[in-house]
């Protein structure tokens, strides 16, 4: 199914990802300052994972320390 981007309650399936987001979220917190790249096919949820991310940090810390570089 494809469509829009979709978070918050609507969002479904990605647990496993964003599990991994949050804990390297947290080595940065530590000092780690490795970059991260979200890769995949077109249509696969990225930006949907993205989303979903930015909206649990905001919701855990009252943070949304985020930065985005769209790459083509």
């Amino acid at each position: 199914m494809y469509g829009d981007p979709v978070y918050g309650e609507d969002f479904f399936d990605g647990d496993e990802t964003l599990s991994l987001l949050q804990r390297r979220m947290a080595s940065f917190r530590q000092g780690d300052k490795r970059n991260l790249a979200l890769v995949g096919l077109r249509k696969t949820g990225k930006t949907s994972i993205l989303l979903e991310f930015k909206r649990r940090l905001t919701d855990a810390d009252g943070s949304n320390f985020m930065r985005w570089f769209l790459a083509t």
